[in-house]
């Protein structure tokens, strides 16, 4: 079991089996030469387009209708996810030869670690023979300033990490000083102090508060822009996070608040960020009842509690027969308001070539 990366959050995978113990590994590679970026994509795009072809290939695990995971580079820092499965692994190996062999570049063994889960016996590591000449390493490791890890988050696993930011705080202490000055001076007169609640103190100055920023408020942004993301934007990690929490389910009608942190912290969000998200019809995919596409917000919250709601519909491209609406199920599965709003100001292009789009 290894960690896999998703924006800027870890999601693991729990083994039941010594098979799926077994199954996953991790590598991470450091060059041995100042230059390996300018050929890395190169080199390595045999990974992504080469082996996942080959039918005999098991890669890394990723949940069902996932996008395979392969590796993270960032110029000379690399990550190779892979499976344990002795055959898969002489192919990356053969890959990362060919790749020595035609830019030059020599991975720098005694820098590169092979990482696996923990109950994984050395003798299954030393039998090997692919992996021979790379270290094993020990979870948590750092990519990018980011500890990773598999098991359940521990606070010494990002003590480094607090380390850097302590002493970015402590660089700009000389810049807050006299803001803070003020605040002191504000909140102490001699030897007594005036006790305010933060939340106060958050208040704009207008409003008889000091104007400091909420973490709170600061982290609630963050999460609803997270699921902004999530929701509009085609990426590998909002690809992963639907297949993973979502699956066959609409992420608006998702009731599992299990998951990780981030997932949990995103569907608080998600309430307040939805009903801001009126979706361009292209193909027609946007659910008809759930997603705002009308103007007139979710029609399953906006028809009277009393009204029969055809739930054999649900994506728009269904309510059109042809280049034309279908007149005659339009008026079956709405009242005569929204039918004609429909009529006279839905625009769909019926272009299946593009998604449908946020504006």
């Amino acid at each position: 079991m290894v960690p896999f990366r998703g924006g800027s959050h870890v999601w693991t995978q729990k083994p039941n089996t010594k098979e799926e113990v077994e199954h996953e590994i991790v590598w991470e590679l450091m060059s041995g030469t100042t230059n390996i970026w300018r050929g890395l994509w190169t080199g390595l795009g045999a990974l992504y387009h080469i082996l996942p072809e080959d039918k005999s290939f098991v890669g890394f695990g990723m949940p069902k209708w996932s996008d395979p995971l392969n590796h993270l580079a960032y110029v000379d820092d690399t990550i190779i996810f892979a499976s344990s499965h002795p055959p898969s692994l002489s192919k990356i190996m053969a890959v990362l030869g060919n790749y020595e062999k035609i830019s030059s570049q020599m991975i720098n063994k005694d820098k590169s670690s092979c990482y696996m889960h923990s109950k994984v016996a050395n003798g299954l590591f030393q039998e090997d023979g692919s992996i021979k000449g790379f270290a094993r390493g020990k979870f948590p490791f750092t990519y990018l300033g980011r500890p990773m890890f598999y098991t359940r988050r521990r606070k010494d696993y990002y003590k480094d990490l607090i380390k850097k930011v302590k002493a970015k705080l402590h660089s700009w202490k000389g810049k807050l000083v006299s803001f803070g000055g003020k605040a002191t001076s504000f909140l102490e007169e001699g030897r007594s102090r005036h006790w305010a609640s933060w939340q106060n103190l958050c208040l704009p100055k207008e409003e008889g508060g000091l104007g400091f920023r909420s973490l709170h408020d600061v982290s609630s942004a963050l999460f609803a822009k997270l699921w902004w993301r999530f929701r509009t934007r085609k990426s590998f990690w909002s690809n992963f996070m639907w297949n993973k929490y979502c699956k066959k389910e609409l992420p608006i009608m998702v009731h599992f608040r299990g998951g990780s942190h981030v997932w949990r912290q995103m569907l608080n969000a998600r309430e307040e960020v939805e009903h801001e998200i009126v979706w361009e019809l292209k193909s027609g995919t946007t659910n008809i009842w759930h997603e705002l596409w009308t103007g007139f917000g979710a029609l399953y919250h906006v028809l009277p509690e009393d009204f029969q709601i055809n739930e054999d519909l649900q994506e728009m491209a269904e309510l059109w027969k042809g280049e034309a609406l279908d007149d005659q199920l339009l008026d079956q599965t709405f009242n005569e308001e929204i039918a004609e709003h429909i009529r006279l100001n839905v625009n769909y292009e019926r272009n299946e070539g593009y998604w449908d789009r946020p504006y």
